[in-house]
């Protein structure tokens, strides 16, 4: 209903916009894991390289949460982003990044010091991200966070993450297997 009335106004501005409509599933050898153990409507955007088709050509995308304003050129948001994922399937914005001295003097030190996170000093937020699929297909995300879920379910540990916190526990509890994560400017995160 919607997308008739998005084009309509790209027209009147004469906004070059390219809409894909198409239908996104689950893969069947993820579909039962990712059900039962994750949030779906939080937890998608980490499977984003799994669940849109190949033949979008998605490459580099930048994730944005629906709350979003933009107070900058989305396009220069977008080539900003996407050069912070270097070597790297994924970079997110620090959760606190200048706010505080770091997120162990929030979060992390309140309720959850026994908690993995992207970086030493802070987490990742998972607001805006900036994913190569390319790459979060050939590091494997999806089996990644499938098995650290069931890594924290044999653990003694009692956990109800939502996306922030599974990319935080994965990136942070697979440091040694993982490249580590791009990091976005902090303004990307408010």
């Amino acid at each position: 209903r919607r997308i008739p009335r998005v084009l309509a106004l790209a027209d009147e501005r004469r906004v070059v916009l390219r809409v894909t409509v198409g239908e996104i599933a689950w893969p069947p050898w993820l579909e039962e894991e990712a059900a039962s153990h994750f949030k779906p409507c939080a937890c998608v955007r980490l499977f984003l390289g799994e669940l849109l088709p190949s033949d979008w050509n998605a490459g580099k995308i930048l994730y944005i949460d629906t709350d979003v304003l933009f107070v900058a050129d989305p396009l220069q948001i977008y080539a900003d982003a996407v050069q912070s994922l270097n070597n790297t399937f994924v970079a997110a914005a620090a959760e606190h990044g200048d706010v505080v001295t770091s997120s162990a003097d929030a979060y992390y030190n309140a309720s959850g010091s026994h908690l993995p996170r992207a970086w030493l000093d802070d987490g990742a937020n998972t607001g805006i991200l900036a994913l190569d699929l390319d790459r979060a297909r050939a590091t494997n995300l999806s089996m990644w966070l499938v098995d650290a879920r069931k890594a924290l379910d044999d653990s003694d540990i009692s956990v109800d993450f939502g996306d922030q916190g599974w990319l935080n526990a994965l990136l942070g509890g697979a440091a040694l297997y993982l490249p580590e994560a791009g990091r976005l400017p902090c303004p990307l995160n408010f």
